[in-house]
């Protein structure tokens, strides 16, 4: 390690520094330029001030991510883009050591969303994807659309007295891909192109769920075959 004293290291710009020296607790390490303090010792000081203060730090910590959600967000996202593999470990414990919190959690948010017209739209995507047999696509799937999650909504209910795509469902109602996504999967080669055609505005529709079950994967009715000839001339499939 190489040697600063405290001046060159503030002069220099630098938060640490190294003489060789050891400090009263005998740790040979690099001291901080601001309070001269030996890395290992404020170390072992910081983790002893935080078991007798966590209620503290943990409530005053949930005061801050609530005043400045967004901040928080911003901060969560760009560490998992830079620390993927990190991220992802720290997920998975996290849900290994608190199943139970990771349950209620997912309840709670599916009760507060589930008639947003976002969540509506991810669902559906989610099923279509995996009914297509699609992994990840290259870009978030919202984002290969070319519509809102609002303009959605508005398409899937219009002509019904609906106030949600929720009070649909809860009477029985189903939101039918008019060409089958099974079709799909075997004509069209691309996955991205697969995904944009079945969730293309004109190949959804909302229908009771007997017709839905009754047409299942059948190409031949009219609409289908109207439907089939709209998407592929639109994305100049062969």
């Amino acid at each position: 390690m190489k040697f600063i004293t405290r001046e060159e290291a503030r002069e220099l710009g630098l938060k640490e520094y190294f003489i060789g020296e050891s400090c009263k607790c005998g740790h040979i390490l690099p001291r901080r330029v601001d309070n001269n303090g030996c890395k290992e010792c404020q170390s072992k000081a910081r983790k002893k001030y935080w078991g007798k203060n966590k209620i503290a730090f943990k409530k005053r910590n949930r005061e801050w991510i609530d005043n400045n959600r967004e901040r928080f967000n911003t901060l969560q996202r760009d560490y998992a883009r830079k620390n993927p593999e990190k991220y992802r470990e720290r997920s998975l414990e996290y849900r290994r050591n608190n199943l139970e919190k990771v349950k209620i959690s997912k309840r709670k948010a599916y009760f507060k969303y589930k008639n947003t017209p976002k969540y509506k739209l991810k669902s559906i995507c989610y099923v279509t994807s995996r009914k297509l047999s699609i992994g990840k696509l290259s870009e978030s799937k919202l984002s290969l659309l070319e519509y809102t999650p609002e303009e959605f909504i508005d398409y899937i209910l219009q002509g019904y007295e609906f106030n949600s795509v929720q009070d649909a469902y809860d009477v029985g109602y189903h939101i039918d891909h008019i060409v089958p996504l099974s079709y799909i999967s075997k004509n069209i080669q691309e996955l991205e192109l697969q995904f944009c055609v079945a969730m293309d505005l004109y190949n959804l529709r909302l229908i009771k769920g007997e017709e839905n079950l009754f047409k299942g994967n059948k190409i031949d009715f009219p609409e289908v075959q109207e439907a089939k000839r709209f998407l592929w001339n639109k994305y100049n499939i062969l």
